[in-house]
């Protein structure tokens, strides 16, 4: 009965309440902590799977938010609202998880496209076997571009967003997102066409 009485108080305290007991470390703080993020798991989830369009990926964001969320409660300020604050970890959270998928992408679709390259430049059967010389082209070229480039990459290339939508994503307005786009994709072609030309030269 009064774990029961005790459940409906909490959930009469708006977040800015709960966070007060919470930061005074008044009793039963991992409870006050419990109620909160179950508030917000639901629009975490969402939001985390609107952004990486996979739901084992979007419960991993949502974990590592909810974690992070749980440890740095009591440095909140109140400064934006709890879930605007949640958001923002977790939209860290994504594209980090993001980044790292997109280097597995990029080295899958990589080497695919260097080894038609290959292929039409008509070279012998050694060179064109020597995959672990198309590794270390691909790998250097991925490896090339900042974390900004390789995540603008992922979003328009293998997230298939439009440039709207990365817009909204990324807070940036149009045009500097479009610059970001043209310039990334031209350091990577450029860090391809140099490491490419090198492994040429040395057939």
């Amino acid at each position: 009965m009064y774990m029961h009485t005790q459940k409906k108080e909490m959930q009469a305290f708006d977040d800015r309440q709960l966070i007060e007991r919470i930061q005074k470390r008044v009793r039963n703080t991992n409870d006050f902590i419990y109620e909160l993020l179950c508030r917000h798991h639901d629009a975490l989830l969402r939001r985390c799977y609107f952004f990486l369009k996979n739901q084992a990926d979007a419960e991993d964001a949502v974990q590592e938010t909810e974690l992070r969320a749980f440890r740095a409660v009591q440095h909140f300020k109140g400064e934006s609202s709890y879930r605007t604050w949640l958001f923002a970890i977790a939209d860290n959270q994504c594209r980090t998880i993001a980044d790292k998928r997109s280097k597995r992408l990029m080295n899958d679709h990589l080497i695919a496209l260097i080894e038609m390259e290959l292929k039409t430049q008509q070279k012998s059967e050694h060179a064109y076997h020597e995959y672990n010389d198309i590794k270390k082209v691909t790998a250097s070229a991925v490896n090339a571009m900042p974390v900004q480039g390789r995540e603008i990459i992922n979003l328009r290339f293998y997230q298939d967003k439009g440039l709207d939508e990365i817009s909204n994503i990324l807070d940036l307005g149009l045009s500097a997102t479009k610059m970001r786009l043209y310039r990334s994709i031209k350091q990577l072609s450029d860090s391809m066409s140099e490491e490419a030309s090198s492994l040429y030269m040395s057939m």
